[in-house]
């Protein structure tokens, strides 16, 4: 069984990390990439095709609607799936998201547990329910 690879871009270390703990003690899910920026972020995308991303919106520099609006716009890179898993529960950032073409918008849950539940649910959705786009299946450059 393949696991599905993650791309996290998210500026926040504590959060970044425990992304990487939860996507990593899920059997059916792998880290394939983690960054603190979205500069980082597209640059490892030339290289690393991952299964979906997970984008917190408020970056440092360049922000997730950016990066979101520059991915989707690109050929090689408008079928990967984008979850944006932000703090932000503003309705322009919800509404501009899926304009942008967002595949889920994820407000984070403030306490621990909650927090981890909703993480959990949406690796659940991408790794069991999800079916990816026949390019997807057999990409040669799946991370």
């Amino acid at each position: 069984m393949n696991k599905i690879g993650v791309m996290i871009i998210e500026d926040s270390g504590v959060v970044r990390l425990l992304l990487e703990e939860i996507i990593n003690g899920d059997s059916r899910l792998r880290v394939a990439a983690s960054v603190s920026s979205a500069e980082e972020g597209l640059r490892l995308l030339s290289q690393v095709r991952p299964d979906v991303i997970s984008m917190d919106i408020r970056l440092p520099g360049m922000n997730g609607l950016e990066v979101l609006r520059q991915m989707k716009s690109e050929p090689a890179l408008k079928n990967v799936p984008v979850v944006m898993l932000t703090s932000s529960g503003e309705e322009p950032d919800l509404t501009t998201s899926y304009a942008l073409g967002a595949n889920a918008y994820v407000t984070k849950p403030v306490d621990f547990t909650g927090f981890v539940d909703a993480v959990k649910q949406v690796g659940l959705f991408w790794a069991v329910l999800n079916e990816p786009p026949p390019d997807r299946l057999e990409s040669p450059h799946a991370a």
